[in-house]
């Protein structure tokens, strides 16, 4: 299925459907991947948008995912949040429509589907599928890849296709797949369940089978004939029409970006827990730092610089590197899934990078508060809140990256790990000094941790200038004074 839906690229050979393949054929997985903290209803708007945008105004597009809603039978749960695992909300047959109408809203001429009524009771299966049995009635043609479907389920197929060994052995209408297998030694077909009977077929065959293709609508014969080949070439200039027409009523990428950071403000404004927890995070930190200092009073040159820079380099990232994980490891199924089906990747991530800006300003902001009373330093407040905001979004930006590239489950602890070692390249230990002899200094200057620190020793240094030597404090750190503005600007 994956190779027929274009998500695989076949070893050898190649695959058409009436010339052309990915934008013709719309791919409903066989897991719901879905975001949790949406509804029904924002989840099939949004993909109405990225889809027809260009094309459809937007009452245009309210009308479109009525019709959806309502065909699909989803009414009663359009306003609902899809859930996850952990809470459950829709039921599997209700997930699976859903699925099934954020492919419908591109308008497909092939809809395809890996095992639809899986984990579905006979009843509520064999109801999906003469939903699907509707659909293929209006010009287009509907896939699936089942597993002994029930009789009445059969009964609804028109054209089956059977593989044995990755090869086919048959193909052709559904109801005379059993006359093609009587001769395979199995008695009394007609008897019990017609695709029971066939895998009977192919189990005593002592061949290993795959999984079964059953299509509405028609699968088109692979003749080569004259005839066949004449009435392929008959539809390639409307099969090009049609793509370009796909393409065209695509959203803008610009709006693609705006879409997807209105879908993740609107998931994040329903996510108040983990919203709450990161701000607690940023004001607990500012204040173990504060208390750390606060018999200082503000005169942090005696040393203590270099402890403050390295310290606060290093807890922050504890804050803002896992929080990173939820915004792209957590929803990476769901990231793929819209990525095959044709949504441009990077407004996904810049989209998504863009939403986390108001929640890392709110923690950078309780941090930066607790911090600045209990330490009482000299620097203007303004620009400490502008060190720590662009502190806390590069390692917040890098955990991001580490949890789109490792697996969910390592999403967590990995993006920890890398924050904190990349935190700890800040030049106070080992100092750059230490550094230059490696020739590595290249390499911790590619890394926020130095900035920050540079910077900070800069602000909470130069007000004590009439009092200590600075520039002997700045050459045993290999510290440039009087360049903040090109520390913040990296």
């Amino acid at each position: 299925m994956s190779i027929l839906t274009g998500r695989t690229k076949p070893t050898t050979g190649s695959l058409h459907v009436n010339g052309q393949l990915r934008d013709l054929v719309a791919y409903v997985p066989q897991d719901d991947t879905l975001l949790a903290d949406v509804t029904v209803r924002e989840n099939v708007r949004f993909s109405a948008h990225v889809w027809i945008g260009n094309l459809c105004g937007s009452q245009d597009i309210v009308r479109h995912v009525d019709s959806l809603i309502l065909v699909l039978d989803l009414e009663k749960v359009q306003n609902s949040l899809v859930g996850d695992v952990s809470k459950r909300v829709l039921s599997g047959d209700e997930r699976k429509r859903v699925n099934i109408a954020l492919e419908l809203v591109t308008a497909p001429k092939v809809l395809a589907l890996n095992e639809p009524t899986l984990g579905l009771d006979a009843t509520t299966a064999l109801d999906l599928m003469k939903l699907l049995e509707k659909l293929a009635r209006k010009e287009m043609s509907i896939i699936c890849a089942l597993h002994q479907p029930r009789a009445e389920i059969f009964a609804l197929i028109d054209d089956s296709l059977l593989l044995q060994a990755g090869k086919q052995i048959y193909l052709g209408q559904a109801k005379q797949a059993l006359r093609h297998l009587e001769g395979s030694g199995t008695d009394s077909l007609q008897k019990i369940n017609p695709a029971d009977a066939i895998m009977d077929a192919l189990v005593r065959s002592q061949h290993r089978y795959n999984p079964l293709l059953w299509g509405f609508k028609g699968i088109q014969d692979s003749s080569t004939t004259k005839e066949a080949i004449a009435a392929r070439e008959e539809t390639i200039e409307s099969v090009e029409a049609l793509l370009v027409s796909i393409r065209q009523r695509r959203t803008s990428w610009y709006q693609q970006v705006m879409l997807v950071f209105m879908r993740e403000i609107t998931q994040q404004s329903r996510q108040t827990g983990s919203l709450c927890l990161e701000i607690i995070s940023g004001a607990i930190i500012g204040m173990v730092i504060g208390l750390s200092y606060y018999v200082f009073r503000g005169h942090l040159f005696q040393g203590l610089f270099q402890s403050v820079a390295f310290r606060g380099s290093l807890i922050r990232a504890c804050s803002a590197g896992p929080a990173s994980v939820r915004a792209f490891g957590l929803e990476k199924l769901v990231f793929y899934r819209e990525a095959h089906a044709g949504h441009s990747q990077s407004t996904d991530f810049v989209g998504k990078f863009l939403s986390t800006v108001p929640r890392i300003f709110l923690s950078a902001t309780h941090y930066t508060t607790f911090f600045m009373v209990l330490t009482m330093p000299v620097v203007p407040i303004g620009l400490q809140m502008a060190l720590n905001f662009l502190y806390f979004y590069c390692i917040h930006g890098l955990g991001c990256i580490v949890a789109a590239v490792t697996q969910p489950r390592d999403g967590p602890l990995m993006a920890l790990l890398f924050s904190t070692i990349i935190s700890a390249v800040s030049g106070c230990g080992p100092r750059l000094t230490s550094v230059k002899t490696w020739n590595l200094q290249w390499f911790w200057y590619i890394w926020p941790a130095v900035w920050y620190s540079e910077a900070n020793f800069n602000d909470k240094t130069e007000p004590f200038a009439h009092i200590y030597n600075v520039q002997a404090g700045a050459d045993t750190m290999e510290y440039t004074i009087g360049r903040t503005n090109s520390d913040i600007g990296p």
